[in-house]
């Protein structure tokens, strides 16, 4: 009888995609710099402008966070204000953390000294759509020969 572990099924393409190996190393970079280096992530947070849009994305790098409840359009954390994990409080730590959600999140981060975001980076734009008078936040993402020009 064989036996195949990690045959034909999604967990065998999620352990060939190098895209999700890079956000689990994220994943242990971040709780390790939360608990390990808060010196380095509170000089960050000083770099980082914006405010959570609660959009979940964070919560379902990886694996989707069990404190995480309602669809993928309407999700939300169920201990946001009462204790969250520190690394949870924490994202975006750095603008590499950008990358894991796709530079969407309402989060960037701005460079010391200059009036220009950090590589790749711009500000949220609302986004307000006329049927439902609903206010989305997007961030861009931007080659870049565009920043550099």
């Amino acid at each position: 009888m064989n036996f195949n572990l990690f045959g034909g099924g999604k967990i065998r393409r999620t352990l060939s995609n190098p895209g999700w190996w890079n956000m689990l190393a994220n994943k242990v970079r971040r709780t390790y710099l939360c608990y390990f280096r808060p010196d380095y992530v509170q000089e960050q947070e000083a770099s980082r402008v914006g405010e959570c849009v609660g959009c979940g994305k964070c919560c379902t790098l990886v694996f989707r966070c069990v404190f995480l409840e309602g669809s993928e359009e309407q999700s939300r954390c169920k201990i946001y204000d009462v204790g969250r994990p520190k690394p949870c409080g924490a994202f975006p730590i750095d603008p590499k953390d950008l990358s894991d959600v796709n530079f969407l999140c309402g989060y960037s981060f701005i460079t010391p000294g200059a009036a220009k975001p950090a590589f790749g980076v711009l500000p949220p734009i609302e986004v307000t759509v006329p049927e439902t008078a609903v206010v989305y936040t997007v961030n861009r993402k931007i080659e870049a020969k565009l920043i550099n020009e």
